[in-house]
């Protein structure tokens, strides 16, 4: 069954927030021999939306134990949150992984783009981020990657949601105010 309330917009603690996705990824993350180093500024209170934030994390972090590393080879995640501005939070999950050629990263956000086609890849995981970051969460997402150096994905966005962001539904169609 899905949480109701997890698209909902509310008021939550980014940090509290940003554990309980981790926690609950610990088995998958365990599995592909990654480890994950938390750097989490607390009581960053925010009015957004949870859910799809947790959404966003959740395929950072996936992508990264994914993606990020040579089979069997194991690797560091670092998930970091912050304050930008008093207005603003971020949210940066960096690996010391393989890194990404530049004619990936730029088409990273594509839809139906995959390295990994035919073995599980659908190519929309960061498509789908792109889409909840920019119009769900109203915020900006870049990628630094070169190979052999990693990828740090950095998410910039508002603490406090744009009202025209509460006309989002479920299936992320805008709807009439």
């Amino acid at each position: 069954a899905v949480d109701q309330t997890s698209d909902q917009r509310r008021e939550f603690d980014l940090a509290e927030v940003t554990t309980e996705i981790l926690n609950m990824l610990q088995p998958t993350i365990r599995k592909s021999g990654c480890e994950v180093q938390k750097i989490l500024c607390p009581d960053l209170a925010c009015d957004s939306f949870p859910g799809r934030y947790g959404q966003v994390l959740t395929n950072l972090v996936m992508n990264a134990t994914i993606h990020g590393f040579s089979p069997g080879a194991p690797g560091r995640i670092s998930v970091r949150i912050g304050a930008v501005d008093a207005h603003t939070a971020e949210l940066v999950v960096e690996d010391d992984g393989v890194g990404m050629a530049d004619a990936v990263r730029a088409r990273i956000f594509d839809p139906f783009f995959t390295t990994k086609m035919g073995r599980g890849g659908t190519g929309l995981g960061m498509n789908i981020v792109h889409g909840i970051v920019t119009r769900v969460l109203g915020g900006q997402i870049t990628v630094h990657s070169a190979p052999g150096e990693g990828t740090r994905i950095r998410v910039v966005f508002p603490r406090v949601a744009a009202d025209a962001a509460a006309a989002i539904t479920t299936s992320g169609m805008r709807v009439p105010a």
